[in-house]
């Protein structure tokens, strides 16, 4: 017998004609037998602006129709459409999370997964097992590695500074507000940090879809 997990969740940023993300969803789904919901979570890439780009669809509407073209019920969809980076996914999706669904099965590229799930227990502590849900997209390499690796060790830092616990819903919350270039509530006040300056750096589209991995991936054909 399969062991069934409570929650396929799924992170925006896949490849839009290749849909590495969503077929591994459709395959897990069926797996199970439709006996599981999926959790789509992403709007856009906040490099692209807080707002969603004009002629844009959001990613998780996107990828929810690419799921229910291939038979998935939209009763067992859930779409978090708030967030705009990959902590920002889980931030947003922890309300759309039951609380006893605690085994999650966790879909993203490989080379994505590390931050994702730095990402998860930085918000869900150890409250939930995210386990990882490689898809087909075996592409990788160093730089890729060490790309995700500093976005990673520059959220650790401001963490620190700003007195942000792992798993800690409400010192996070605040660090959202305050503190993340994409989220804080009053931009003209917003606090310096490490990812402010990463994001100011890449905040350009020719940079940031030559020079971030899932950037290039989600933005350039």
């Amino acid at each position: 017998m399969i062991k069934r997990s409570d929650l396929i969740m799924i992170l925006s940023g896949e490849h839009r004609r290749e849909r590495h993300r969503s077929k591994k969803a459709l395959e897990l789904f069926r797996r199970y037998k439709g006996e599981v919901s999926i959790l789509i979570t992403g709007s856009h890439s906040g490099l692209l602006g807080r707002d969603l780009p004009r002629g844009m669809n959001k990613e998780c509407y996107d990828m929810a129709d690419f799921l229910v073209i291939n038979d998935i019920p939209v009763s067992r969809m859930r779409i978090e459409e708030r967030s705009v980076c990959t902590l920002g996914n889980f931030f947003f999706s922890y309300p759309l999370i039951d609380e006893n669904e605690t085994d999650i099965e966790l879909i993203t590229d490989r080379f994505h997964m590390g931050r994702s799930l730095w990402c998860a227990e930085a918000v869900f502590g150890n409250k939930k097992k995210f386990t990882p849900a490689y898809t087909s997209n075996e592409q990788t390499s160093h730089y890729k590695i060490f790309m995700e690796k500093m976005q990673t060790a520059l959220l650790k830092a401001d963490f620190n500074i700003y007195k942000v616990k792992m798993g800690d819903y409400d010192s996070l919350n605040r660090f959202m507000r305050e503190v993340h270039p994409f989220y804080c509530e009053n931009p003209e006040r917003m606090k310096l940090s490490a990812y402010r300056t990463f994001v100011r750096i890449f905040k350009n589209p020719w940079i940031a879809q030559r020079f971030l991995p899932t950037q290039k991936q989600a933005y350039r054909d």
